[in-house]
């Protein structure tokens, strides 16, 4: 489980600015290790296969890092940041909104089959020494309800297992892996556009004074022009470094939004998946069930005309 605390990122793009909610202490992906190194320290082959899941977050974080690794372009994209940081922002909330939907499936399929467990138990209890006991109740009797259920209890059981697994820790790590980057982005442009506008600011000035000597007739000294100079290096510089890093989170923000159908794909072909292996177990238990419920009408039938 993931637990984040809501921080706040300033995006900016020349004077607009944009508040985007960010999670402060999102857990960021896990730093890379050889597969000798992680397998000497579990004891396990460095062959041995990762659980999906994780299979699953590394595509994203390859995808995300291929798109902005094959990106060229050397546009001036701070002014997009704007619009890209609140489609960000709105992406992420219905990504956290399906993963509280998929918690409260998982919690419910878990207490549906506690039910159902409970629902036999006392039906077998009511049919202790009835002509119903043995297809309902009887213990060693394997075509009994009860005997069924609990080989259901256990199919159900690995179901929401796999649900777990490979749909709702896929949407948490989704979700902590775009937030994180996401973050660590927009930070970075806010701090390299400060420096920006500190170096804006003081050519600004120094400008102003050089100006203000020359109106009056007088010349500016050495040292005076030689730090205008220097300053209109740094703004360059800050100028250049501001930009480079704002394509950068442009790119990530648009793969992350706009192309993160690919990530979801994997999610909507485990939810499926997942559905089957449910349905094809229920179906097979209701077969067992309803050869138990044939063979009880037929005891029900027999005491009608008796």
């Amino acid at each position: 489980m993931v637990n984040k605390a809501e921080g706040n990122v300033v995006a900016t793009g020349n004077e607009k600015t944009v508040t985007v909610t960010t999670a402060t202490n999102s857990t960021p992906p896990a730093k890379k290790t050889t597969a000798g190194a992680a397998a000497q320290k579990k004891g396990t082959s460095a062959t041995s296969t990762p659980p999906a899941n994780k299979v699953f977050v590394t595509s994203i974080n390859e995808r995300l890092n291929k798109a902005i690794a094959d990106d060229k372009s050397e546009k001036n994209r701070s002014p997009d940041l704007v619009g890209l940081a609140a489609d960000f922002d709105h992406m992420r909330k219905q990504l956290r909104g399906l993963i509280a939907a998929c918690k409260k499936y998982h919690e419910t399929s878990a207490q549906t089959e506690t039910s159902k467990k409970e629902i036999i138990s006392f039906m077998a209890k009511l049919a202790d020494g009835s002509p119903l006991h043995d297809d309902i109740g009887k213990a060693n009797n394997s075509d009994s309800l009860v005997h069924i259920q609990s080989s259901a209890a256990k199919k159900a059981k690995d179901n929401v297992i796999e649900f777990q697994k490979k749909v709702l820790d896929y949407a948490i790590e989704w979700e902590s892996i775009v937030t994180s980057r996401a973050d660590v982005e927009l930070k970075k442009c806010k701090k390299l556009e400060t420096d920006q506008e500190h170096y804006e600011g003081k050519v600004e000035k120094l400008r102003e004074e050089v100006n203000k000597l020359e109106t009056a007739g007088k010349k500016p000294g050495n040292a005076k022009l030689e730090k205008l100079a220097r300053n209109e290096e740094k703004l360059k510089a800050s100028f250049k470094v501001h930009e480079a890093a704002a394509n950068k989170a442009c790119v990530l923000l648009e793969q992350i939004v706009q192309h993160g159908w690919k990530d979801l794909y994997h999610m909507v072909k485990a939810t499926v998946n997942c559905e089957k292996h449910r349905v094809d177990g229920e179906a097979a238990t209701f077969a067992e069930m309803k050869e138990a419920l044939d063979r009880m009408a037929v005891i029900h039938s027999a005491t009608k005309k008796a």
